[in-house]
């Protein structure tokens, strides 16, 4: 009786580990059959059937301590193959997670990402080393704001890049914190015109710092009597207020010069009465 081993008793896994035990399985099978012919042609009397019997016997256990030789090596390659892939999967998601340049700081990008808006926008932790993009399209002025950071905390050292292409400015601003303006160390929100382009790099937990191009200050009109009053108040804009100025210290300096003149006159009219007084005596 012989048994065969065929690729329709292997799964289509493709586990080399079955047709091992497959093997080993028929190699068995055959030293038991091996075993049991040897057994009967040994009570033959002739002697070339028992010795044929006796080398088929011997090569039949040869066949199945190879087989399960085989056997042990696929075990032990496949437990091997399981560790090296667990192995491999747990240093993957380590350098996955924290892989890094000086052994402290995150690998960051390759490129610059973009983070295209076109409403009023407040920026999350995932847009620290990217752009905030006002497109062309978007006619709106809008405000971009860098939460505080009791409510996202970014680390020290984080960049985020405002980029305005739109013919309306968008305005920067930073809730609660502070956000410097370089060079000027001036304070407050920014507005950034079309065209510009601007970093915000935080230095502190509560502080960042801001430069670029088209950045210009947001400057509130006064409008005043006599000083300053509130906002959207009755009176004179700063510019009036500033022609007014000028024109009273004209009108000033045209009086002190008509004060002068007249000052001038009664001195000559002293003269002239004194000649008189002078005409008259000598008469």
């Amino acid at each position: 009786m012989t048994t065969k081993i065929t690729l329709t008793n292997i799964d289509s896994t493709g586990d080399y580990s079955e047709l091992v035990d497959a093997a080993y399985n028929t190699a068995n099978a055959a030293s038991s059959y091996a075993n049991a012919a040897f057994a009967q042609a040994n009570n033959s009397t002739d002697t070339w059937v028992r010795s044929a019997a006796n080398s088929a016997s011997s090569y039949a256990n040869s066949g199945f301590s190879q087989a399960n030789t085989a056997t042990t090596n696929a075990a032990t390659a496949d437990q091997r193959a399981v560790t090296s892939g667990a192995y491999a999967n747990a240093a993957f998601a380590a350098a996955n997670s924290s892989t890094t340049v000086d052994g402290i700081d995150a690998v960051g990008f390759r490129n610059i990402p973009i983070n295209s808006q076109n409403t009023a926008y407040t920026t999350v932790l995932a847009d620290s080393g990217k752009v905030i993009f006002h497109p062309e399209t978007d006619a709106n002025t809008r405000t971009f704001t860098i939460p505080a950071n009791s409510t996202v905390a970014y680390p020290n050292g984080t960049a985020i890049t405002f980029i305005n292409m739109s013919a309306s400015n968008v305005t920067i601003t930073l809730a609660a914190d502070t956000m410097y303006s370089s060079p000027d160390g001036s304070t407050g929100s920014k507005i950034l015109m079309q065209y510009g382009s601007a970093t915000a790099l935080k230095m502190t937990p509560t502080s960042w710092l801001i430069s670029g191009s088209g950045l210009a200050a947001i400057v509130i009109t006064q409008r005043v009597i006599f000083g300053y009053g509130s906002a959207g108040g009755p009176g004179l804009s700063m510019t009036n207020l500033v022609l007014a100025l000028f024109l009273l210290m004209l009108l000033v300096s045209v009086l002190l010069d008509i004060v002068q003149l007249l000052q001038v006159m009664v001195v000559i009219k002293l003269y002239l009465d004194m000649v008189r007084l002078v005409v008259v005596h000598c008469q």
